[in-house]
């Protein structure tokens, strides 16, 4: 996408009396200013930590990436979960990310259901202490078992 600001001649030509052409001339610049501010506001951010994830036994195909946005005044953490190869559950529960200490779960971070095929994209939220734990696991709902960690 090209950051050209639109040339004002260009666009309205040369036939327009003085007044008219200033009074274009504002709503041109404010329509193009408001459209930069807003289109800028929607940029995507930029991760400021990554943390990848591998199958285990139960999903060895699997794996997983965990994008860190950084962390706003009330401390949480958004996140974006990128996630391949991990089929749908056969029982048909969703799957969970956790926050591990010493290898138990500790800390919900949200659920999702993968697409049955490619790969499943998900935003997440940490509203926690990332310092207080020390891996990052993916169970089935109802489970304890990892399919994903990165461990």
């Amino acid at each position: 996408m090209s950051e050209r600001h639109p040339d004002f001649d260009e666009l309205v030509g040369p036939d327009l009396d003085a007044s008219e052409r200033e009074r274009l001339r504002r709503v041109h610049d404010a329509l193009f200013a408001g459209g930069f501010a807003a289109g800028s506001r929607h940029a995507t951010p930029q991760a400021v930590r990554s943390v990848s994830m591998t199958g285990t036994p139960l999903a060895g195909r699997a794996s997983a990436s965990l994008a860190l946005f950084g962390v706003d005044a009330a401390g949480n953490w958004p996140m974006k979960l990128s996630v391949d190869g991990l089929a749908p559950s056969t029982s048909g529960r969703p799957y969970e990310l956790w926050l591990t200490r010493h290898g138990r779960l500790v800390a919900l971070c949200g659920s999702f259901v993968p697409k049955a095929q490619g790969t499943t994209v998900v935003p997440m939220n940490a509203p926690y202490r990332l310092t207080e734990y020390d891996g990052w696991v993916v169970v089935e709902e109802g489970s304890t078992a990892p399919v994903l960690s990165t461990a």
